[in-house]
């Protein structure tokens, strides 16, 4: 059977065009130094008190209402992120990016590490107060795998549990997967294969646990929050009363609106908190911007049989690349790559595994290209342009069209671009009809195992003819060890070498994740996977109170559309005071700084200063 491999990469492009893995106690990020104190376990009393003053953080995450509230069919950054709060599945993660138990209390793993035993806390109940049941889990697992849900996620997710790859094709029934409720508090995971980050697995918004007598709304959940209003303009959510878990919910109220541009206005007046994958002008008064490493890479694959058959000429060809000049094309706070892993995946002890293992992209981009010219003397050159396989948006292209120069330019090797749409590009790309195609890998969780297997033999992306048994068994030994073990990652980083000297795979730039903020909300918690938490979150200003009624969202609105201006955000200087009737006109104040600018992006140097893979800014 394939392994659990990115099987879900499709569905992963298609969130991103359309808008991480450890053990319990391992950090997917380290705080930055100005961060504010974490408030897991061990925190100081002064720190972990809440505010006596009630108070609400008005943030933004998508341009539009999530499609539905269903954990089995939800699908990115933004949705998955809402989910976080208002659920809780077996695992968690706290505000340092830990995994933490959440509903489950202990577990018990098989010597041959394939049985989980996970005990549940009996104080764990729904907002109906119905306690939570290991039944609900077995009920959620079951539907996701099930190919008649039309899950996003349900074929990546299955492959981890016993038979789940022929449920989710259709050949055995759901019941068959290796999920079991021994007693209402007591739940059996059977895997497929051993699995060192199944706790962050677990902890995925998509496998919390569902009630099959509950509209699957968000009205009936078991986390921190809970849903207390959602329109077309903001999803609400409140405290949750009935919650007895560990996780931190410090605000009355989380108020999502939707629409980042607008929010971007309400950034600059004072009336958002946050926005997601929007920088501000750099003039922009009491707002910062932030840029933080995700996990997922960009590579280039090149085909081992037809022209790219010659060593020579596809060792050229990768040298030739440009990574630098590849972050700069993007302009969107990508990394430039020196491997095929990027910055900010730690094992438990903190150890960072790209520091550890190295850059394995060395020298200057003339030095390289100096180095690919002269394999041209060793070289067969084609005889027909090589076809680069792409599917993106106009800064994907602009990047294509770079790569495809620098050949033409250093090595007068010809290049046809290829531009299918989405499915066809990967019809085209899983039946091998390509010479190099532009492939993304972007995980859920910070393995470095989820980018390396995808390059077995029968790995879910190898559709280049790579084959090397010396890698397929680094991968097979480091899989049950995982970044806990030294060994286990020594294995990987034997891999990662190998799988690039082969010129195999060429890293161009790793994702990030940008977002802006006002200057003093701190607490945020922002995870490699991209998606945020707002537990911890602390408020901008000492005694803010919780907001009351959908006016801010819809002003939001409506100052896009010209119908409302700044003033309409001011806060009534009484309770009960009423805005104007007639909106002022835009005369009467100065459009927000720094409007029309470009705003600055973090370089890599900035990005690994600042920030692991989160920021949290006092």
């Amino acid at each position: 059977m394939k392994k659990p491999a990115l099987r879900g990469l499709c569905a992963a492009l298609l969130c991103a065009v359309l808008a991480g893995c450890a053990p319990a106690d391992q950090p997917l990020f380290t705080p930055s130094p100005s961060g504010a104190p974490a408030q897991g376990q061990g925190e100081t009393a002064e720190a972990s008190a809440q505010p006596e003053q009630p108070f609400s953080l008005t943030l933004c995450l998508g341009d539009q209402a999530p499609k539905s509230l269903d954990p089995n069919l939800s699908a990115g950054l933004d949705s998955h992120s809402y989910l976080l709060h208002l659920y809780e599945g077996l695992y968690r993660y706290d505000e340092e990016g830990k995994v933490r138990p959440g509903v489950a209390l202990d577990s018990q793993v098989s010597q041959d590490g394939l049985t989980w035993t996970i005990r549940l806390r009996e104080d764990a109940c729904w907002t109906d107060g119905r306690p939570v049941r290991a039944e609900d889990f077995v009920d959620s697992l079951r539907r996701l795998a099930d190919p008649e849900t039309g899950a996003l996620y349900g074929y990546d997710m299955a492959l981890y549990f016993e038979n789940g790859e022929a449920v989710a094709l259709g050949e055995l029934p759901p019941e068959a997967l290796g999920v079991t409720a021994l007693s209402d508090t007591e739940l059996e995971l059977r895997l497929s294969q051993p699995c060192a980050f199944l706790e962050e697995v677990l902890a995925h918004p998509c496998l919390v646990p569902l009630r099959e007598d509950q509209p699957l709304d968000g009205s009936c959940t078991c986390g921190p929050y809970r849903l207390k209003e959602m329109d077309e303009d903001a999803l609400v959510l409140e405290r949750n009363p009935s919650y007895t878990g560990e996780a931190s919910a410090l605000a009355e109220e989380l108020r999502f609106v939707f629409g980042r541009e607008a929010a971007m206005v309400g950034l600059s007046s004072g009336q958002v908190d946050f926005v997601l994958e929007r920088q501000a002008a750099e003039d922009a008064e009491g707002v910062v911007n932030a840029s933080c490493p995700r996990t997922g890479s960009r590579v280039l694959v090149f085909q081992q049989q037809g022209p790219l058959g010659d060593e020579a000429l596809r060792r050229a060809l990768y040298l030739t690349v440009d990574q630098e000049k590849a972050a700069q094309s993007l302009a969107d706070g990508s990394l430039a790559a020196k491997a095929l892993v990027g910055p900010g995946v730690l094992a438990p002890d903190g150890t960072d595994f790209y520091s550890e293992g190295g850059a394995y992209i060395l020298g200057s981009a003339q030095e390289r290209r100096a180095q690919a010219e002269a394999l041209l003397a060793q070289a067969r050159l084609p005889e027909e342009p090589l076809r680069l396989l792409v599917y993106g948006d106009e800064k994907i292209l602009r990047l294509a069209t770079g790569i495809a120069e620098d050949w033409q330019a250093a090595l007068k090797v010809e290049v046809q671009l290829e531009t299918p749409g989405f499915m066809a590009f990967f019809d085209e790309y899983f039946a091998g009809n390509f010479d190099v195609a532009l492939w993304s890998s972007v995980p859920d969780f910070a393995s470095p195992l989820l980018l390396l297997q995808d390059f077995e033999t029968d790995g879910y992306a190898n559709c280049l003819g790579f084959s090397n048994a010396a890698f397929d068994g680094l991968v097979e030994q480091a899989r049950p060890l995982g970044m806990a073990s030294l060994e286990g990652r020594q294995a990987m980083h034997q891999a990662e070498e190998l799988l690039l000297e082969e010129s195999a795979v060429c890293p161009l730039t790793h994702y990030a994740t940008l977002y802006a903020k006002r200057e003093a909300l701190q607490g945020e918690t922002i995870l490699h996977s991209g998606l945020v938490l707002f537990g911890g979150a602390r408020p901008p200003w000492p005694g803010r109170r919780p907001r009351k009624g959908k006016g801010p969202a819809r002003r939001l609105r409506a100052i896009v559309r010209g119908a409302a201006f700044p003033d309409a955000f001011r806060r009534p200087e009484k309770k009960g005071a009423k805005r104007p009737a007639v909106p002022p006109s835009r005369a009467a104040f100065p459009p927000p700084r720094g409007k029309g600018r470009k705003a600055p992006f973090f370089n890599a140097e900035g990005a690994l200063r600042d920030c692991a893979a989160a920021r949290r800014v006092v």
